[in-house]
């Protein structure tokens, strides 16, 4: 599926693929590190380890 990207500063538009969420997500949380720390952490943190 293609979007439609508008460069504000020109008025350009070019067609391109969407971007992936995923992809969105690791940029929007400052890399792998940061993303792991958002997406993955909380639900370890939930995990019961007592033996």
């Amino acid at each position: 599926m293609a979007e439609l990207l508008s460069i504000e500063e020109t008025g350009q538009k070019i067609q391109c693929q969407m971007v992936p969420q995923k992809s969105k997500d690791l940029v929007l949380s400052d890399g792998i590190i940061g993303y792991l720390k958002q997406a993955r952490l909380p639900k370890a943190q939930n995990i019961n380890v007592d033996n």
